[in-house]
């Protein structure tokens, strides 16, 4: 057989194998179609859903409504369910202080919108499902990773509202000042990933918790594949540098903050630049010898630290 006959033969062998690969991707991205479409009607979400710019977000609570201040936790970038992942640290605290916790959208149960997430987009619809969904300040502010952006933004925004500012390894704006997120080629494979399903596949993925029920465990199986990496969190992590320079041109929020940080290296400036915060905003910084989801491995000290808190700001 001559070179040029293999080389054919190679080649045609290649494009059936290539067609073969995009049929099934194209099918298994129908399947997980048609699997959303009969899992969204056995979402059961355990708080109330509210109408916010025209799309539903959902607001759980819990703990007794005259309790102030309420403490609202607010989610990492990624976050397949936030109700369910604060649920070991907010477990210790609502039965002496009102919690909440808001799903933003593509979050949870939240629906997922693909609409601008820049920090005053996602702070708006965050207290307008608070209000919607009967809750009132003054706040605590709980925010882990990401979500440190919102909460500092909040703060300067409407410091009337907010008492404190209880950091969980949280983002500051220093962190993205000088980095410019721009879309890659890899969030286009993600992208073609997330059509397809991948997510579904077993040990791909395991959102499972030990803290919550066996049917919650299957909630968050049907969240997963519902949210992970969905346009919203990709949206909301390409506006942080333009959020991060909004708040930098504000005044440091004159509210007490308290940043519990990991020695997890999140990234090479993540620990210094909390550190640079700290300073401008004279906040207290408390090291923990933990991963990033601090409130996972050290949920009895950070409440506990909360309730001090708490206890020694109403002395005042």
């Amino acid at each position: 057989m001559k070179a040029k006959q293999v080389i054919k033969i190679v080649i045609k062998s290649m494009m059936v194998l290539i067609g073969i690969l995009i049929l099934f991707i194209f099918a298994y991205g129908m399947y997980h179609r048609y699997m959303l479409a009969q899992e969204e009607s056995k979402l059961e979400p355990p708080g109330v859903m509210v109408e916010v710019n025209g799309h539903q977000l959902h607001v759980y609570a819990e703990g007794s409504s005259e309790s102030k201040p309420t403490l609202v936790f607010m989610s990492g970038s990624g976050t397949i369910a936030p109700v369910y992942d604060f649920r070991i640290l907010y477990s210790k605290l609502s039965e002496d202080y009102r919690i909440a916790v808001v799903e933003k959208a593509g979050y949870g149960y939240s629906e997922i919108v693909d609409i601008d997430r820049d920090v005053n987009s996602v702070l708006e619809e965050t207290r307008s499902a608070l209000s919607l969904a009967g809750e009132s300040g003054p706040y605590i502010l709980m925010p882990h990773s990401y979500s440190g952006l919102e909460a500092i933004y909040w703060a300067q925004m409407y410091p009337e509202e907010i008492q404190a500012i209880i950091g969980l390894d949280m983002a500051v704006p220093e962190t993205f000042l000088n980095q410019e997120v721009k879309p890659s080629i890899v969030d286009g494979i993600y992208a073609i990933l997330l059509w397809m399903g991948v997510q579904r596949i077993p040990g791909v993925y395991d959102a499972s918790l030990n803290w919550v029920s066996d049917k919650e465990n299957q909630q968050l199986k049907y969240l997963l594949y519902k949210n992970a990496l969905n346009i919203d969190i990709q949206t909301e992590g390409l506006a942080a540098g333009k959020s991060s320079k909004l708040i930098n041109e504000k005044e440091i929020p004159k509210v007490d903050i308290i940043q519990f940080v990991s020695t997890e290296k999140m990234g090479a400036n993540w620990i210094s630049c909390q550190e640079q915060f700290s300073k401008k905003a004279g906040s207290r910084i408390d090291y923990l010898d933990c991963g990033h989801y601090i409130f996972y491995y050290q949920s009895e000290y950070i409440a506990d630290t909360v309730k001090e808190y708490i206890k020694n700001s109403t002395k005042d």
